[in-house]
Order: C-alpha cells, then sequence, then structure tokens
C-alpha cells in the first residue's frame, strides 16, 4: 500500500510531495519551472549510463528528467551522464572505479560529485540512497550527511541557491554575510520541511550556523 503525504513549503513559491516509504520526493510544475531557470548549466544522464547502477526508479528518473548542476552553492560541484568504461572526474562511477586501490567493499557507493575540498560527493546504497561526503583524508572511512536522498538534497540546492539570490536583490549581497533575519528564517524553515535531518547535523547544519558567523564576523568589523 502506497501513502502520500502533502507538505506545503512557504519558500519561493513551491510544494513538493513526500513518498512515505522511502522518503523520495517528487517535484511539482514549480520546481520543474524553477530548477532550470536556477541552474541553467546542468550535468545530463541516460538510461544506458545509469544501468549499472541499479537505482531505485525514483533517483534515475530525477537524474533523467532534471540532471544535477555543474556546480552549486555551498561549494559542491557534480558529475554527469557516464560513457562505455569512463570512470573519470567528470562522470558518475562507484567509488572504487575512481579510486582503484579502494576494495570491492567501496562499491556501495556511488560518486556523484565532490565538495570544495575534493572529497566525493556519493549516494550509499546501502543506506537507501542517501547523500554524504566521504573524507578522501582517512580514505572514505568518514562520512558527513548532506541529504536523505537525492531529491531532496536538489531541492536544498534550489533553496539555497534562492536564498542567495533573494539576498543579493534586496540586500546588495556581495559575500556569505548580508542577509536578513526573516530571509534566514525562511532558509531554515524550507530547509526543515524538505529534510528534517538535514538541519540537525552534517552539511546544512553546519552552513546555517557559518551563516550566522560569517554575517557576525562582518558586523564586528565594519564597527571597527
Amino acid at each position: 500500500m502506497e501513502f502520500y503525504f502533502h507538505i506545503n513549503i512557504h519558500f519561493s513559491g513551491w510544494q513538493w510531495y513526500i513518498y512515505a516509504p522511502t522518503k523520495y520526493m517528487i517535484p511539482t510544475d514549480s520546481f520543474r519551472k524553477n530548477w532550470p531557470l536556477v541552474f541553467s548549466k546542468r550535468n545530463s544522464f541516460s538510461e544506458k549510463g545509469l544501468i549499472p547502477f541499479r537505482l531505485p526508479l525514483s533517483i534515475s528518473q530525477f537524474l533523467l528528467e532534471f540532471g544535477l548542476p555543474d556546480s552549486a552553492a555551498p561549494c559542491l560541484s557534480f558529475v554527469g551522464n557516464r560513457q562505455e568504461n569512463e570512470y573519470g572526474y567528470g562522470a558518475i562511477c562507484l567509488l572504487n572505479e575512481r579510486y582503484d586501490f579502494l576494495s570491492d567493499k567501496y562499491n556501495t557507493y556511488i560518486v556523484i560529485g565532490s565538495d570544495g575540498s575534493g572529497n566525493p560527493v556519493v549516494l550509499d546504497t546501502t543506506r537507501d540512497n542517501l547523500v554524504e561526503v566521504l573524507d578522501h583524508e582517512d580514505l572514505f572511512e568518514s562520512a558527513y550527511f548532506v541529504n536523505s536522498s537525492l531529491p531532496q538534497m536538489a531541492a536544498c540546492l534550489l533553496v539555497y541557491q534562492q536564498f542567495i539570490n533573494i539576498a543579493n536583490e534586496e540586500n546588495n549581497f556581495e559575500g556569505p554575510d548580508n542577509f536578513t533575519d526573516s530571509q534566514y528564517k525562511k532558509l531554515k524553515a524550507a530547509l526543515e520541511e524538505i529534510d528534517t535531518v538535514c538541519i540537525r547535523s552534517g552539511l546544512w547544519h553546519d552552513e546555517l550556523n557559518l551563516l550566522l558567523v560569517y554575517r557576525e564576523d562582518s558586523q564586528n568589523n565594519s564597527s571597527l
């Protein structure tokens, strides 16, 4: 039996539906409109290129329809379609295909991108394909939570970029330190609505804290 829950996100005028058993999110028409507008440069995927990874249908369909941004705040970049025998940094692949010195135990990670430090952003297939960053400095033993699913990550990326755009338009935004309390609260509420877990720990939790730190440092420096 399938159960659907309707959640309204009161941020930038778009909504999401959550599919309860897997928590994969199905975008509405508003997301379909805003995603290509906000992320005009995206990497695409093909059915053939995704076959080796045996992804759930919901994730495959999402990648086929929407792709992934070439780059996105905060300091993330993403891969695209895989050609035959291609395991390079620009193509989706298993972690032990990209780093061939790793054992087969790492073939449960699907690389979809990287962060600003060169750590791979992956889908963990042993944990319902949640998104996390693996630390390359300790040979990928440490995992840093990003989102509960790939579509939820995409929604968070979109909300965050919209936050930046709005702050830029309304407050002459020239860095991560010029935003209002109201804008910050809307961002936090939107992220929580999309993926409650992501504001408790991991990338989005830390990014929210960093925004406040940057703003306080900027205000302190301007008062000197």
